[in-house]
């Protein structure tokens, strides 16, 4: 990939290099970037929900690392601009590729844990503990309410007129 970008950005004949700064042109090529892009994590990344094999989602976490250098390696001659549009379209590429892959990890490992009933047994024994309308009622009083959720229970009931909890 490296190699390919550097071949066509540094092999762009020097009378097209003034036409490829073009506002219209970089805007154009900025959309077709992130649309390749957002197929691209389509087709790399399968639901987080999906198994991923390790080495894969590392091998896209390393490549995430070296992309934007590539960039910038095979775009210092062009236009700044052009140059500073793939920068930015090629972040938004890597942080969400970045953010996809860790999101795939955790749930990956999330399933090893909840495929075992002991520990979802726990977890249904610590939510079960919780004090939830305590923790309810510090909310509200953090956020300076007093309603409560009798008090909305009564309005969806239509006992009372809506004015009088706003």
């Amino acid at each position: 990939i490296e190699s390919n970008l550097k071949q066509f950005w540094q092999g762009i004949p020097s009378d097209l290099l003034a036409a490829i700064g073009c506002h219209v042109v970089i805007d154009q090529v900025a959309l077709f970037d992130w649309q390749l892009y957002k197929n691209l994590l389509h087709v790399l990344i399968p639901h987080p929900m999906e198994p991923m094999i390790s080495s894969f989602v590392q091998a896209l976490r390393q490549f995430s690392k070296c992309y934007i250098l590539w960039i910038q390696d095979s775009t210092f001659h062009i236009p700044a601009n052009m140059s500073k549009a793939k920068m930015q379209v090629g972040k938004m590429f890597t942080t969400s590729l970045r953010r996809q892959t860790a999101m795939t990890h955790l749930c990956q490992a999330c399933r090893g844990h909840f495929s075992r009933s002991e520990n979802v047994d726990g977890m249904l024994h610590d939510w079960k503990s919780l004090d939830l309308e305590s923790i309810n009622k510090q909310i509200l009083w953090i956020n300076g309410t007093t309603t409560t959720e009798a008090d909305y229970k009564c309005l969806k009931q239509g006992s009372t007129h809506t004015h009088t909890h706003t």
